[in-house]
């Protein structure tokens, strides 16, 4: 496997290299995660990840192309050495409201998130209602060592998405799979699915509600594999509300495993709320509660409950901010209830400082209770636009390890030729501290 990926990367670099004759714009990224722990039979290991990324754009006749790939290998045991190609398609655009994407390819087909090795045409009129879009393809999956598997199962499959229309999304979805295509059943090996997924916001009345819904039906196993109707609702500019009701099953009949067809003898029916409030500057109170329902096979109907709640705070002179957080879990397989305080720091404008720490107390159904710890601590450092140097520490205490301690490096480096401005804020603070 070794050589594969020796060969791979020169072929991408080369690629790359010499394409730059024609690309106007290009981005080159690349990430080395080494890790050093002991294993769970106190074996040394020292797994090693490189990720890479080369963009291609503005390419001549409209062309574009992506690739991203991955390369494993534990220093103590060759024989684990993986190579994993994520992505790597091009993307052309005939004319303005027609678009070609061809290669290996991630992309949302309204059901899942679905890596195929085929072809995407899109029509999307600039000043019509309706767009639209057809794939064909093999379906791959990344961490399994298929990158040269030739057999393989085929996905047909289209969506129909409404657009120009104000604070309004809708999208109905249609799927044909095979898991292998050289075999013929309908309900064993093909499935025909059907989806719809719509929202949208009464921008112009009280508590500005936005409704959201969305609908999967297996047309051949005869099941609703999926459904959600939801609204958030926004009564004062400080508080943000959400209330859902979910459904999900799969059918019994079809020869794909799946996680919930191995756990589950039927439905699961779950109900949800959920609030953020501002309590003042820089301070939000979130919770977030659940109740489901279930069936579970040899141990008949069961009931599960999830509870969390917490504070976060930025304190604005040091650029720090704080979570905690407690939370409580409860299903057949027993229950577990816990606290989690996260801290982030940039004080100075290029280090960040990411510190977590879990504790919690757990119950299994298997008689095994007790407690169990989490440590992680990350500094990161931009030595340059596009490039850092990080180092990290984890402690673990649990049921799998008694003390089990990490050690990480990371390294990450991007190129290109475009104009770059550094976020002043980290990801996590932009998520968790927007104004409602």
């Amino acid at each position: 496997m070794g050589n594969k990926v020796a060969i791979c990367f020169v072929f991408v670099l080369v690629a790359a290299l010499s394409s730059q004759a024609f690309a106007k714009s290009w981005d080159f990224n690349y990430r080395n995660l080494a890790q050093f722990r002991d294993g769970r039979n106190n074996d040394s290991q020292i797994p090693v990840n490189q990720y890479i990324s080369v963009g291609l754009s503005e390419l001549p006749r409209n062309f574009s192309f992506q690739t991203d790939f991955r390369s494993f290998v534990d220093a103590n045991n060759t024989a684990d050495d993986a190579f994993d190609l994520y992505q790597a398609a091009f993307h052309i655009d005939p004319v303005d409201i027609f678009s070609i994407d061809a290669g290996r390819m991630w992309f949302a087909d309204g059901f899942d998130a679905t890596l195929i090795d085929g072809a995407r045409f899109s029509l999307f009129p600039k000043s019509g209602y309706l767009g639209s879009s057809v794939y064909a393809g093999v379906p791959r999956f990344i961490e399994t060592g298929d990158l040269f598997r030739l057999t393989e199962g085929l996905i047909v499959g289209t969506n129909l998405n409404l657009q120009n229309v104000k604070d309004t999304a809708a999208q109905l979805s249609a799927k044909w799979r095979k898991l292998d295509a050289t075999k013929n059943d309908y309900k064993e090996n093909d499935t025909i699915y059907l989806g719809l997924t719509a929202s949208h916001q009464f921008s112009n009345i009280g508590a500005t509600p936005n409704i959201y819904g969305d609908f999967e039906y297996d047309l051949a196993g005869k099941t609703i594999n999926a459904g959600t109707a939801g609204v958030n609702l926004y009564p004062h500019w400080r508080i943000a509300l959400t209330f859902e009701g979910n459904y999900f099953d799969v059918s019994r009949d079809s020869n794909e495993t799946t996680i919930f067809g191995n756990y589950f003898s039927d439905e699961l029916v779950q109900g949800r709320q959920a609030a953020q409030i501002k309590l003042m500057k820089n301070l939000h109170l979130l919770e977030d509660v659940s109740y489901q329902h279930y069936r579970i096979g040899g141990l008949g109907n069961k009931n599960g409950y999830t509870a969390g709640g917490g504070l976060d705070y930025y304190w604005e002179k040091p650029k720090l901010s704080s979570t905690g957080e407690y939370y409580y879990r409860k299903s057949f397989g027993g229950n577990v209830h816990g606290g989690l305080l996260e801290l982030v720091n940039k004080y100075f404008e290029k280090l960040v400082a990411d510190l977590s720490f879990d504790v919690s107390r757990y119950s299994k159904i298997t008689g095994q209770d007790g407690t169990a710890t989490s440590l992680v601590g990350l500094l990161s450092y931009q030595i340059a636009k596009r490039s850092f140097l990080g180092i990290g520490g984890e402690y673990n205490h649990n049921n799998w390890f008694d003390r089990e301690g990490r050690l990480t490096i990371n390294f990450e480096m991007g190129l290109d030729n475009t104009m770059y401005t550094p976020e002043k804020r980290s990801k996590k603070l932009n998520r968790r501290f927007h104004e409602i």
